[in-house]
């Protein structure tokens, strides 16, 4: 649990040439998979190899009680079903799911990314505010610090409002505290053997229940009137519609707190995920049946674990003939530059056939269900289409119905935020630090936020009229 990645690799490494490894684990075999057309079968085939039974886990951890347990159980892919249980026809997992894509694209998404760019630049301005000679002082500090309380303020804000940060001053340590301690909550511990992961929860929980008592409370005074894309108190549309939806599902209090406070932690983990500032986490799916995967054969009830990280650096996956800065170890600018037409369709079919594949079986598991349809977004321009559907390929043995929603965020996250930090500070490598310190490398264990350990120091200086170069390095 510490180091899932760290252990999947060492199993790599004692079986390098095998398509797939089990391990056995308390009664349970891990079937761990290391090749990218088996990875794509998991992935294609949603109604076999399921994701539901870990949000179900985690729904249990975020506070759920036995009402909520029995309405998220409704209409979801488990391996054995209650016997006789009732089904009044919701799909909360299922409409939550697709939910989600509607408001993170197209010109929601346009309008998310100009709340976080504009957060950024003026938060910018504030630290290094502009000069009027050109005569003043290089400043020294932690490029790591900066960028992650810079990036947390604008991912929260652009998010959730501003009201939050009234309600909750100290979110943004309790966040990154909590970024370490949540995956142990899975080992299902009591509270008394790892009393600091449930305390980080509930403090999460108490302050996203009076976050959502006080939009709601300003809705009641009229101060959100209409439908507006952001407000202060809810943030983006998206989350006032989302928090609306399971209040009318009857989700508790307590839960729809746990549900945020996972959302605030997810929507920070999306613009780090690249840059060296993130690593890809191992994914998960019960096998819901015995089934046949290539040559291997699966028991039901089983868990398959795609280990991301391994098939992302599969040189058959990314290497050219010819072509040695193709290496999946190496930057090449180029690499995505024109695309892969045929790789990409196949992924974006891929997309569809799981998504479809999920939503039939969820569909036929109850005459009456009447789960919200996915709705085709807008995306403006071609450039944009042609961009979200190459991002399919950007993971070349696909994802099915668990891709990150906030995916395209992320990219516009990491670009935008990226070219605001260099359009507005010239900056420069602390030599002295980096000759002490050395160059910082990610911690490889981790799957989620911080990685990147506060190793180098950068100099920055703010930017007055026009600068003749920015050079930046981590």
């Amino acid at each position: 649990m510490n180091d899932i990645n760290g252990f999947a690799e060492w199993v790599r490494s004692v079986h390098p040439t095998s398509e797939a490894a089990t391990i056995q684990i308390a009664g349970q075999h891990l079937y761990l998979i290391f090749d990218t057309k088996l990875a794509s079968q998991i992935y294609r085939r949603s109604q076999t190899f399921i994701f539901d039974p870990f949000i179900l886990q985690t729904s249990q951890i975020l506070g759920a009680n036995k009402q909520d347990m029995k309405k998220l159980t409704e209409g979801a892919q488990v391996v054995s079903p209650a016997p006789a249980a009732e089904d009044s026809g919701s799909r909360i997992l299922h409409d939550l799911h697709a939910l989600t894509p509607q408001h993170l694209t197209g010109k929601s998404l346009d309008r998310l990314t100009d709340y976080f760019i504009n957060v950024i630049c003026a938060d910018i301005d504030k630290r290094f505010p502009k000069k009027d000679d050109e005569n003043y002082a290089w400043e020294t500090m932690d490029l790591c610090e900066f960028v992650k309380s810079t990036w947390c303020h604008a991912s929260i804000t652009a998010l959730f409002g501003t009201n939050i940060y009234e309600i909750w001053p100290g979110i943004e340590k309790w966040l990154w505290a909590f970024d370490k301690e949540f995956q142990k909550m899975f080992t299902q511990m009591p509270r008394a053997v790892m009393p600091k992961p449930y305390a980080l929860l509930d403090e999460g929980q108490e302050m996203c229940e009076k976050w959502e008592a006080e939009a709601l409370a300003a809705e009641e005074r009229g101060e959100i009137g209409g439908d507006p894309d952001w407000d202060k108190y809810w943030g983006l549309r998206f989350v006032r519609l989302r928090d609306e939806y399971l209040r009318k599902s009857g989700l508790s209090t307590k839960f729809r707190a746990g549900n945020q406070v996972v959302f605030i932690w997810g929507c920070y983990t999306d613009q780090i995920e690249s840059l060296r500032w993130a690593t890809a986490s191992p994914s998960p799916r019960v096998v819901r049946q015995d089934t046949q995967l290539g040559p291997y054969h699966l028991k039901k009830g089983n868990m398959a674990m795609v280990h991301s990280r391994t098939l992302q650096m599969d040189e058959a996956t990314w290497c050219i003939p010819g072509k040695p800065e193709s290496h999946p170890s190496k930057f090449w600018a180029e690499r995505f530059l024109d695309g892969d037409s045929e790789t990409e369709k196949v992924r974006v079919e891929e997309n569809a056939e799981a998504e479809s594949n999920y939503s039939s079986d969820i569909k036929a598991s109850h005459p009456v269900a009447k789960p919200l349809k996915p709705k085709q977004h807008e995306v403006v321009g071609a450039k944009s289409k042609e961009m979200q559907a190459r991002m399919l390929a950007l993971r070349p043995f696909g994802g099915g119905t668990t891709l990150c929603p906030g995916r395209h965020f992320a990219t516009n996250e990491i670009m935008g935020g990226l070219a605001a930090l260099l359009l507005r500070l010239e900056i420069e490598v602390d030599e002295d630090a980096l000759a002490k310190n050395g160059s910082p490398l990610p911690d490889l264990s981790k799957q989620a936020i911080e990685i990147l350990p506060a190793a180098t120091t950068m100099v920055f200086r703010s930017a007055i009229k026009h600068i003749p170069f920015c050079c930046f390095a981590i």
